[in-house]
């Protein structure tokens, strides 16, 4: 449809998905326009006469009666003055309250049985009548007078208002004259003038003249072309001629109006294009240095637009086309752009601060060197690349936040107070037996300054809330399942650790006994039953004494106090370096750094037992995450429960309270 003529054609309700409307002409056909030319000069005519017919009722003598000449005369200025200075709404109430405040003093005067108060109370009334004559005369021509504007352009409503001037003196002049005639005259002129200014208010887009805007835009719109609730998706309007056209409840997602005309006298409804600022955008496509923070630009198109140096802090841009949009040292701060279109768009410079895009935001062939991830005040700072001589490769750009924006389909679990690996285990697994369909699985783990966050893995089409509460209940459920559980164990417990406890302080005596004199050992450990290597623990320190050739499985330098505990200790930690070889890489090191602490910590005359059971209580959660990150504890040799059970048997060896080593028991 390049550069037809589409006037008076109705598309209401049609799908018009791609439709080219380039140079198109909308509007109003001649014989509607004309029709409305006729109308419009009748209406003006006869509102002229309405103004005289209705105050030559209301007028009384003013000559004869001064209380209602000055009250009428009251009203008229105020009504008038008040309109030029802050618009003719508040004119009106202004002049209703005025005339309220005149009634209530008359009745108060009338009451009292002052003289001539009857007359002051008549003129009052008088006053009413005729501030309900004028305001209603007044808008009406200003909507007749705009709508003429909107619809011919000045001629037209320079016609009607002479015919308004015209009709108002014909129809004084039947009567004699006299000064209530003059006074009716002078008032509709005053009334006209007052008409014709909120005429050009409204068509500069004034605030105070909305009302007459939006009513003289609408009739203009009677008998043109209709989008009426059409479906306007992608569809191009550039250079294209839009006056007098009914775009209400259109579907305008990246509607493209480069450079169309007429669109601030077409029927908007509340599409985006209701902003007069969002309209000169998307016409224009010049937005560079201007601020649209908070703006809703939902679907607008802006390919190819000049936005160096704007400003977007939370702005809505989802399903927004960009593409090739320079948005060079623009802030993008918050900024949303889900399904936003930013191919082949400038970013070079801009600040890109916590704004929201996700797998379906479209960054394929980005130009950017380097952008800024902190907004502090108007300064910009974090750059990537780091180095202030670094840019991005080709390509860079694109893969690295591609990348990132398809990570943003997770579910971001915080435990404020620790985690039970076993509780969320368990609660994990049976959650996404529940959604199969969601490619639930466990993307990372990670430690910050508000707790240990959990971040799960989804697919775009998952429902995220609902997994997120699922999860949340399970591990709840689990969570008091094994509580009960551990106070048992606890209770078990409790006298096997004194024991434990006497036993490590008579075996610290008997080794001070013996620590002036020189001893030797052997220990032979057996796991999994496989005799292990000798060790060589010549020189460890027992309390103070030295050994000269003790042999054994080593577990590092110094063994302390544990008397014949020594070989299962021995035994326990081997078996434990055994299990650790078949977990996930990072998993694997992590454990083995913390037995190697534990290692450390045992060479020490007296190892700290609190550091000793945060260790173990690590080391035990090292190996839930391993089996949580491998998916389930099938996917390595190792059994989870034998696995942790070996911490707790070196636990319970080693002398540690079992509650150090309790997991702690939040909720995320």
């Amino acid at each position: 449809m390049t550069g037809f003529n589409i006037k008076s054609i109705s598309f209401a309700g049609k799908n018009l998905v791609d439709e080219k409307f380039i140079k198109a002409r909308a509007g109003i056909k001649r014989p509607i326009y004309f029709l409305w030319i006729i109308t419009l000069f009748f209406s003006s005519a006869l509102l002229g006469a309405l103004f005289q017919i209705g105050l030559a009722a209301a007028i009384p003598n003013l000559s004869s009666e001064p209380i209602d000449a000055s009250i009428f005369f009251i009203l008229i200025i105020t009504l008038t003055l008040t309109t030029f200075i802050r618009g003719f709404p508040a004119a009106m109430v202004t002049s209703l309250l005025l005339v309220i405040l005149f009634i209530f003093l008359s009745t108060i005067l009338l009451a009292s049985g002052v003289p001539n108060a009857d007359h002051f109370l008549e003129g009052a009334l008088t006053g009413l009548i005729i501030l309900t004559v004028l305001g209603f005369g007044i808008f009406s021509l200003a909507v007749t007078v705009t709508t003429a504007s909107i619809l011919t352009r000045n001629w037209a409503a320079s016609g009607i208002t002479f015919s308004a001037v015209a009709s108002a003196v014909l129809t004084r002049n039947i009567h004699l004259i006299s000064i209530e005639a003059q006074a009716g005259v002078i008032i509709s002129l005053a009334a006209i003038s007052t008409s014709v200014y909120i005429s050009v208010r409204a068509l500069s887009g004034d605030e105070t003249a909305f009302l007459v805007r939006k009513i003289s835009i609408a009739l203009a719109a009677v008998g043109g072309t209709s989008f009426k609730s059409a479906n306007l998706t992608n569809a191009d309007f550039t250079q294209a001629i839009l006056k007098n056209t009914d775009f209400r409840n259109a579907n305008l997602t990246q509607t493209r109006w480069h450079r169309a005309k007429g669109l601030e006298f077409a029927r908007l409804g509340n599409t985006y294009l209701s902003d007069p600022k969002i309209q000169k955008l998307v016409v224009e496509l010049d937005g560079q240095s201007q601020n649209f923070d908070g703006l809703n630009l939902m679907g607008v198109n802006l390919q190819k637009a000049n936005l160096k140096n704007a400003s977007f802090i939370g702005t809505n841009l989802n399903q927004a086309n960009l593409r090739y949009a320079d948005l060079s040292n623009a802030i993008l701060r918050q900024a949303q752009l889900e399904n936003a279109d930013l191919r082949g768009a400038t970013l070079t410079g801009a600040c890109i601060a916590d704004w929201q895009i996700g797998s379906s935001t479209k960054l394929d062939k980005i130009n950017c060197d380097y952008v800024f991830r902190t907004l502090n005040g108007n300064e910009f700072s974090a750059r990537l690349p780091v180095a202030p001589s670094s840019t991005f490769a080709p390509g860079e750009f694109t893969q690295r936040f591609q990348i990132l924006a398809s990570a943003l389909e997770t579910i971001d679990l915080t435990f404020t107070e620790g985690i039970d690996w076993k509780a969320f285990f368990a609660s994990f697994q049976e959650v996404r037996s529940q959604h199969p369909n969601s490619d639930l699985s466990v993307q990372g783990l990670e430690k910050k300054a508000e707790g240990f966050v959990v971040r799960l893995e989804v697919n775009q089409e998952a429902d995220k809330a609902t997994i997120e509460t699922q999860v949340k209940q399970r591990y709840s459920e689990h969570l008091q399942l094994i509580e009960i559980q551990y106070r048992q164990q606890l209770h078990a417990k409790d006298r096997e650790i004194e024991i434990y406890k006497q036993q490590s302080t008579d075996l610290l005596e008997l080794a001070k006994l013996a620590a002036s004199r020189p001893i030797k050992a052997e220990a032979t450990a057996m796991v999994n039953n496989t005799e292990g290597p000798k060790y060589n623990l010549q020189g460890a320190q027992f309390a103070g004494g030295f050994a000269e050739t003790v042999e054994g499985n080593q577990i590092g330098g110094v063994i302390n106090n544990y008397g014949a505990s020594l070989e299962e200790i021995t035994d326990l930690i081997a078996a434990l370096r055994e299990q650790v070889q078949t977990f996930p890489p990072e998993q694997k090191d992590n454990a083995l750094d913390l037995i190697d602490d534990i290692e450390t910590d045992l060479k020490k005359p007296e190892p700290d037992p609190g550091r000793l059971g945060r260790k173990l209580k690590q080391l035990a959660a090292a190996g839930t995450a391993a089996v949580t990150i491998a998916g389930g504890a099938a996917t390595f040799s190792g059994n989870l429960n034998d696995f942790t059970g070996n911490v707790l048997d070196l636990t319970n060896k080693l002398g540690v309270p079992i509650e150090l080593v309790q997991p702690s028991q939040g909720t995320p």
